[in-house]
């Protein structure tokens, strides 16, 4: 009795009890397997210690959002995940997105190539890869520094990398909301280098915590949040 058409959609209303071998109650719809997100542009851009990057759509349809992956150019590491960005659902109107990712960890001490790409995710749960694009990270200098944790939000479990500019007592800890410590996640003499740290908040609820390094005169105190 009516045909409907919604960008990969067909929608098909009638007095038919089945539609393409399954029970249908007088209701049907088609779609072509495709994932209904028009890319059309993404770009990747250095900047002091962070790398900005941009993305638009043209059109969505029934859009979940866009997981964020890196990987290290002429290494060993593989595609990671390292954020994800909420997507407008269905809309014909273009969008623009962005994601900051922190690389004062890298490229600390030769440049380093990093490819960046999207996994575009529908709300049914199927996704696609887009074409990934490459940025140069040069040299930083060593100096005292503390990454932002990944993945933030995270469940129940998250990373936190850190440099150590000189050997010395280093001190990772972690305060609730009223600033009370709840987990010391490092406290040792360490040389100088590249640290990574995991928090596992399991047996806490969700909400704001905050992550404290300190080493000698040297303090910095980022924030995280943990969804359950």
């Amino acid at each position: 009795f009516s045909v409907a058409i919604g960008l990969a959609d067909v929608f098909s209303g009638g007095s038919f009890l089945t539609a393409g071998g399954k029970t249908s109650n007088r209701f049907a719809l088609w779609n072509d397997g495709t994932v209904p997100v028009e890319l059309t542009s993404f770009t990747a851009q250095a900047d002091r210690g962070l790398v900005n990057l941009r993305w638009t759509t043209a059109t969505e349809l029934n859009n979940y959002g866009f997981e964020i992956e890196r990987m290290i150019v002429n290494t060993e590491a593989s595609w990671g995940k390292i954020g994800f960005v909420s997507g407008n659902g269905t809309t014909t109107e273009p969008y623009a997105y962005s994601y900051t990712d922190d690389v004062q960890l890298l490229g600390r001490v030769t440049a380093l190539t990093i490819k960046y790409r999207l996994k575009q995710i529908d709300l049914d749960g199927t996704f696609e890869y887009h074409n990934p694009v490459e940025v140069i990270i040069g040299e930083t200098p060593h100096s005292f520094v503390l990454g932002q944790n990944y993945p933030n939000p995270f469940n129940p479990e998250t990373t936190i990398e850190f440099v150590v500019p000189e050997n010395g007592l280093t001190t990772l800890r972690v305060y609730n909301i009223l600033g009370q410590e709840i987990a010391v996640l490092v406290n040792e003499t360490l040389t100088q280098g590249v640290y990574s740290a995991t928090w596992d908040a399991s047996n806490y609820t969700s909400g704001i915590y905050f992550y404290t390094l300190e080493a000698g005169e040297d303090k910095i105190t980022k924030k995280l949040l943990f969804i359950k």
